[in-house]
């Protein structure tokens, strides 16, 4: 499966079932997307651990993002912006909480478990990356 329009789930779903027919089995599986080149050794033997040590099902690496998405929003095609920015918001850029988003660094799971949701974005554990 390739092509524009495949997703990371359907493609390990057609990997890890192609090798089940090849008769190989495996219990875990892990992703190192291209996109995240700074990742080391170091970090896939915390991810590794993390999972180990919390007895988790799955695991993935998250990063601070730059700039808060409290300030953030979608705007409409007449350009009005009235509410942009939530009356209820009442934090100086200094103290706002940190967001964190998806690096694609690593991606580890229990392939069993991965089976059973389908997904790599339920249930999971985050280590800190970048």
């Amino acid at each position: 499966m390739s092509g524009d329009v495949a997703v990371t789930n359907d493609v390990v779903i057609d990997l890890l079932e192609s090798l089940k027919k090849q008769g190989q089995r495996f219990e875990y599986f892990m992703i190192l997307q291209p996109t995240a080149p700074l990742r080391t050794s170091d970090d896939i033997k915390n991810a590794i651990q993390l999972m180990k040590e919390m007895d988790a099902n799955a695991v993935v690496s998250l990063c601070e993002v730059d700039h808060s998405p409290v300030y953030t929003g979608l705007v409409p095609e007449d350009l009005r912006i009235d509410g942009f920015i939530k009356n209820d918001i009442s934090f100086r850029r200094q103290e706002l909480p940190k967001y964190y988003r998806l690096n694609g660094a690593i991606y580890l799971s229990r392939v069993e478990y991965f089976f059973e949701y389908r997904n790599l974005y339920k249930k999971m554990l985050c280590i800190f990356y970048g």
